[in-house]
């Protein structure tokens, strides 16, 4: 925090941003905040809260996708985490697609990836329904549920998915490394915090240029399902999530 350096005490005029209330003085935010209840964490920790909510959903979101792919939607979730390598994109029919640019731009991209030493591209999941397997990467940023959307790339939209899918070199290739075998992929999918509308023309624009089905996915909307429906898999997972913390904070509190 910036200081008077001549009073040595906060300078209230200058500005911090609030994670709920945006821009506001040191004097505002002295106002909001009860000093004497809050120490220096508890201060970090009513500030940052949703920051903290956010990491600490990182912890778990994919054993609920895990369970959402299986169980809702009946897919097979293979156990381990599919490797796309380098050889299975260089010889991919995908990257022969030279008229479409996104397929020229990840061309260039792997380049510099290689460049960088990178050879092995790991998404999150493998799921395949009637013989047809699908890579799966998970991007869950959340502007939490109910809450004011922050200003970030939580909201897939065409500009969003251009800066980010570039990334997703293994979006070229029609193979991947399971369990110590090669198999066949036959479409790509990503997992979104929230849609937008270029929802549609995303799917249309991406299948074309890959050649394959691409899919999207929400987790604002499938944890809106979920809260709403509540099944019993779902809910057993939170459980076990809560009993994990709480025993660990207990430690935390109690353990000398």
């Amino acid at each position: 925090m910036v200081r008077d350096t001549e009073n040595k005490r906060p300078a209230r005029s200058w500005k911090v941003v609030h994670p709920k209330y945006g821009e506001i003085t040191v004097n505002e935010l002295e106002k909001m905040i009860d000093f004497e209840r809050y120490d220096i964490a508890g201060i970090r920790a009513k500030l940052y809260g949703k920051s903290l909510r956010a990491t600490f959903f990182g912890k778990f979101y994919e054993e609920i996708l895990k369970g959402y792919f299986e169980k809702e939607e009946h897919f097979k979730v293979h156990p381990y985490k599919p490797r796309v390598l380098l050889d299975h994109i260089r010889n991919s029919s995908i990257l022969q697609r030279e008229e479409y640019s996104f397929i020229n731009n990840c061309k260039n991209h792997i380049k510099e990836l290689v460049a960088k030493g990178r050879k092995i591209f790991i998404p999150d999941f493998l799921i395949e329904k009637e013989g047809r397997r699908f890579l799966v990467e998970a991007k869950v940023w959340p502007a939490w549920l109910g809450e004011k959307p922050q200003k970030r790339d939580n909201r897939l939209s065409h500009e969003v998915a251009q800066r980010y899918f570039i990334d997703y070199v293994w979006l070229l290739s029609e193979k991947c490394s399971i369990g110590g075998s090669t198999v066949d992929v036959h479409g790509k999918m990503i997992v979104w915090w929230e849609r937008s509308e270029d929802h549609e023309n995303i799917k249309n624009d991406y299948s074309v240029w890959l050649g394959q089905t691409f899919d999207l996915r929400y987790m604002r909307e499938i944890l809106m399902k979920l809260i709403k429906e509540r099944p019993e898999w779902y809910i057993e997972i939170i459980k076990n999530v809560r009993s994990h913390v709480l025993e660990f904070l207990d430690m935390l509190e109690n353990c000398p």
